[in-house]
């Protein structure tokens, strides 16, 4: 367990960050840090800090989230059960889920795990010996192959497709968040058949165009912007011009999804402006049952739950440490 402070106050003697950084200043030790006395703790330290919350700045509250949840097509139910057949560690197996829920033919695709953010000990930790099989990689293609992935409808994929149309013809500017390139580029070639401008941003995109393509559809005419939010999830502001976010993929970072948030939610929001956010969803509870979305999503407004509670409460409290790889554990286990 980490301590984290948040601290805010001028010192004509000192900076901050040396009197943080001088443990002695407070009397302490590093071993007291370590299993921390936390009332004695904001007892010496209250004078130091202050926290302002989005309340303390007016900023309009968001509506409830929209959650929006689809049966998923006779197909897809069929194509869970191969999934726990062919892929060979849980990380894996959490991640071919997601894919299937929303666009089964990645399931053709070698997973880039790096691209999606994840650390080489999260990877490391969850591989097996047969996760580097050729022979059981050529199985698991071809399972996929027989069961013509590719032409595997996606009932979710196809409601939020519905609903970005419907905002688009009421004149609404919509922020679409993915995580897998592919799929962000299967949103943008759909709703341009369909004469809706789009920009695409993800890690691919060269920095020098991001900021253009930014303000084309921050102030311009573009409709829509797809991203992922470890790439467009900080320093940006949309809040002026766009009201709606929709989640297409999402899973347990909750740094990254507050992030994402943040984008149209923020300091300056007209007064009485709406926020939404709209989680799509393929309906299953547990893997083995079906598929993950609502599970993932449940595990995430928990950890929200209990960052929120620590960033708005008056005492400072350790930060509670996230372990990714173990929620992925509880949600495939059906824990």
């Amino acid at each position: 367990m980490t301590i984290n402070y948040k601290v805010g106050t001028k010192c004509n003697s000192k900076n901050v960050i040396e009197i943080l950084d001088d443990y002695s200043f407070f009397g302490w030790e590093i071993s007291d840090l370590e299993n921390p006395d936390v009332e004695e703790i904001n007892n010496r330290i209250q004078p130091f800090f202050w926290r302002t919350n989005k309340m303390d700045l007016n900023v309009p509250e968001a509506d409830s989230d929209n959650l929006i949840v689809v049966e998923p097509h006779e197909k897809q139910k069929q194509l869970v059960q191969a999934i726990y057949e062919n892929e060979g560690n849980i990380l894996s197996l959490y991640l071919r889920l997601l894919q299937a829920s929303t666009n089964p033919s990645l399931l053709l695709e070698k997973i880039e795990y790096q691209e999606l953010g994840f650390l080489d000990e999260e990877i490391n930790l969850s591989q097996t010996n047969a996760l580097n099989n050729e022979e059981r990689e050529i199985a698991r293609r071809r399972a996929y192959q027989q069961l013509q992935v590719e032409n595997i409808p996606s009932t979710k994929f196809e409601k939020g497709i519905q609903l970005i149309e419907r905002l688009v013809s009421e004149g609404k500017k919509v922020i679409v968040w993915g995580m897998f390139v592919k799929t962000m580029q299967k949103i943008q070639e759909v709703l341009a058949q369909s004469g809706i401008s789009v920009n695409l941003i993800y890690g691919g995109t060269p920095k020098e165009e991001r900021v253009n393509l930014i303000n084309d559809f921050r102030d311009g005419d573009v409709q829509v912007m797809i991203s992922n939010p470890n790439t467009l999830g900080e320093s940006i502001s949309l809040h002026q011009t766009v009201h709606d976010a929709i989640y297409f993929e999402y899973n347990f970072n909750l740094t990254f999804m507050l992030q994402s948030r943040d984008r149209i939610h923020r300091l300056g929001l007209s007064e009485n402006q709406y926020t939404r956010y709209y989680y799509l969803m393929t309906e299953g509870n547990r893997a083995h049952e079906g598929f993950i979305d609502q599970s993932v999503y449940k595990r995430l407004k928990e950890k929200e739950q209990m960052m929120s509670e620590a960033i708005d409460g008056k005492l400072l409290v350790p930060e509670v440490t996230d372990d990714y790889l173990n929620d992925v554990k509880k949600i495939i286990r059906g824990i």
